[in-house]
C-alpha cells in the first residue's frame, strides 16, 4: 500500500522530501482521512507523525486549517472524530520551535468552537481535549493575551450542564494554570471562591468548583497554599452540611486529602479539625441498621468483642441493600485523609495513636472490602511511622501508646467473604 511505503520512507533518517511534491503529499494524506476504508483512514493518521517533522511552515499551516475544517463540520461525524485525533497527533509531533505557529493558528479556532452555541457535545469534548494537549505541549510559548482569552473561555464551562464537559474543563484549567501569571491565578481563585460562596449555586456546580481547587493544589501548589485559610473552612462546611449528598462529601474529603499532601505547611492549622472530621465520617454508614457503639469514647473502650465472632457477616444481614448507596466512598475518602495526615505529620504520632489508632482498629469490621483494605493499610502506615519515630529517638514514647491499644477489634477481621473465597488485601 502506498501509505505504508510513504510511512516507511518518512521514518528514515536520510529521507528528505522534495519541495515540489511536499504540498501534494500533504493534501493527499489529508484527503485519505475521508476514505471509506477505516484502515486507510488510520494509516493516514499514522502518517502524520513522521510527516509533520518534514513539513515546512506553510504546509503545516495548511494542514492545521484543513483539520480544523474537518473538526467543525457536522455532516460526517466519523471524519470529525478522525480529524480531532489528527490534530492531537500534529500537536504532539511538531518540533518545539514551531510551537508559536501552532498556537497562533489553533488556539483562536479552539476558542471559537468553545464559545459557539451551535457546537455539538462531541465537538466541545474534542475541543477541550485538544486545548489541554496544546497547553501541555506549548504552555510556556502561549502569550499572556492568549492565556487570558483561554481562561475567560473556560470559566463559563464550569457551569455546563454536562458533567463530562465540566470535567474536561477542569483538566484544561489545570494545564493552563501551570503557566499563568499571579494576576490570572488570582482572578481564577476569586471566581472559584465566589462560586463556592454563592447561595444560588447548585450542588453540582459547587462540586465542580471544589474539584477545580483540588486540581489547583496539584498543579499550582505554592499559589493555592496562600489561600487555604479562606478555602479549607468552606470545604469543611460543605462536608458537614451536605445532607444525603454523599458525592459532595466524597469530593470534599478527596480535596482535603490533596491539600494535606500538597500544602502540608499551610494546612497545619486545620489538621486537628481534619482529623476529627475524618474520624466522624470513617464511621459514616446511614444505611447500616446494626447497633453501633462507636460514638462512645474509644480511647477507654474495654468491652469484650468476642461475642461478634459467632458470625463475621451478621452485620450484613441488617444492611439495607441499596444500589445507590455511596456511603462507602465517604468512608474510604475519610480513611485516605487519615492516611495522608499520618504520612505527613510525624510530629503528631503520639496524638494519632491516642485518637486515630483506636478508631482504625474498630473499623477492622468494615463491611465493604475495599474500604476495609484502606483501613488496614492506614493502620500499617501508622506502624511504619513508629519505626521512623524510633530513628528519631522517640520510640519509647510512641511504643508506650502502642502498648496501650485495645486490639480486640482485630477479631472482627473476616477470613472469608460470604461466597467462601479468601479475603485479600490489594
Amino acid at each position: 500500500m502506498a501509505l505504508n511505503d510513504l510511512i516507511s520512507e518518512l521514518q528514515k533518517n536520510t529521507f528528505v522530501m522534495e519541495p515540489t511534491i511536499e504540498g501534494k503529499v500533504v493534501r493527499a494524506v489529508l484527503q485519505l482521512m475521508d476514505d471509506k476504508n477505516s484502515e486507510v483512514q488510520n494509516l493516514a493518521v499514522k502518517c502524520l507523525t513522521p510527516l509533520v517533522k518534514q513539513m515546512k511552515e506553510d504546509y503545516l499551516v495548511e494542514m492545521i486549517n484543513r483539520l480544523d475544517e474537518y473538526t467543525t463540520q457536522t455532516k460526517n461525524e466519523e471524519l470529525r472524530g478522525i480529524a480531532s485525533v489528527s490534530l492531537k497527533t500534529v500537536i504532539a509531533s511538531v518540533k518545539t520551535g514551531q510551537g508559536p505557529i501552532v498556537c497562533a493558528r489553533i488556539i483562536p479556532k479552539l476558542l471559537r468552537n468553545i464559545q459557539n452555541d451551535n457546537s455539538t457535545y462531541e465537538m466541545e469534548m474534542d475541543t477541550l481535549d485538544i486545548l489541554s494537549e496544546i497547553l501541555t505541549r506549548f504552555g510556556t510559548q502561549i502569550t499572556v493575551e492568549n492565556q487570558t482569552d483561554i481562561q475567560n473561555a473556560l470559566l463559563p464551562l464550569l457551569h455546563h450542564a454536562r458533567p463530562a464537559i465540566r470535567k474536561r474543563t477542569i483538566v484544561a484549567i489545570g494545564c493552563l494554570v501551570v503557566h499563568t501569571n499571579d494576576g490570572l491565578f488570582q482572578q481564577l481563585f476569586v471566581y472559584l471562591l465566589e462560586g463556592l460562596c454563592s447561595d444560588s449555586g447548585s450542588s453540582e456546580k459547587q462540586r465542580t468548583f471544589i474539584q477545580c481547587t483540588s486540581v489547583l493544589s496539584r498543579r499550582s501548589t505554592a499559589r493555592l497554599g496562600k489561600h487555604l485559610s479562606d478555602l479549607v473552612p468552606i470545604i469543611i462546611s460543605f462536608t458537614k452540611r451536605s445532607e444525603e449528598d454523599d458525592e459532595m462529601r466524597e469530593i470534599c474529603l478527596q480535596t482535603l486529602e490533596s491539600f494535606v499532601y500538597r500544602c502540608p505547611t499551610e494546612i497545619s492549622l486545620f489538621v486537628p479539625e481534619l482529623i476529627q472530621l475524618a474520624l466522624e465520617y470513617i464511621k459514616y454508614d446511614p444505611n447500616f441498621a446494626g447497633d453501633d457503639d462507636e460514638d462512645e469514647d474509644l480511647e477507654n473502650e474495654d468491652e469484650d468483642m468476642s461475642g461478634d465472632e459467632d458470625d463475621e457477616y451478621d452485620d450484613i444481614a441488617d444492611y439495607s441493600d441499596d444500589d445507590d448507596d455511596m456511603s462507602w466512598k465517604v468512608r474510604r475518602s475519610s480513611t485516605k485523609v487519615l492516611y495522608a495526615i499520618i504520612e505527613t505529620r510525624l510530629d503528631l504520632l503520639q496524638q494519632l495513636y491516642e485518637t486515630v489508632a483506636p478508631v482504625l482498629i474498630s473499623r477492622f469490621k468494615e463491611r465493604e472490602e475495599s474500604v476495609r483494605s484502606d483501613v488496614l493499610h492506614t493502620f500499617i502506615v501508622l506502624l511504619r511511622q513508629t519505626n521512623t519515630a524510633g530513628e528519631r529517638g522517640d520510640e519509647y514514647k510512641v511504643l508506650g501508646k502502642l502498648g496501650s491499644l485495645n486490639f480486640d477489634g482485630i477479631n472482627a477481621l473476616p477470613s472469608e467473604k460470604p461466597d467462601g473465597s479468601a479475603v485479600k488485601l490489594d
